[in-house]
């Protein structure tokens, strides 16, 4: 969970500069967000994959309007639960 906050506080700093690419960058997190929750359907997951999906879901959360209750709810691999706006 350090590595986490780690990668968030960098996305923070030096995550949106401009318009386009905010969108560019919440884009490629989503996609990082899908292809986690894709992979979950058919195959154990690293721990790894789990904590880039979670980094994913806290930089959509708080850089591109996704939503979800504050702490919680997490799947079974701890990455938290979060919806487009």
């Amino acid at each position: 969970m350090r590595r986490t906050a780690i990668a968030l506080s960098v996305f923070s700093l030096f995550g949106c500069t401009t318009e386009p690419d905010k969108q560019r960058r919440c884009a490629q997190f989503a996609e990082i967000y899908a292809g986690y929750l894709a992979t979950t359907e058919w195959r154990p997951v690293s721990k790894e994959e789990a904590a880039a999906a979670a980094a994913a879901a806290m930089f959509l959360r708080v850089s591109c309007g996704w939503t979800g209750p504050k702490g919680g709810p997490v799947d079974t691999n701890g990455v938290p639960i979060v919806f487009p706006p």
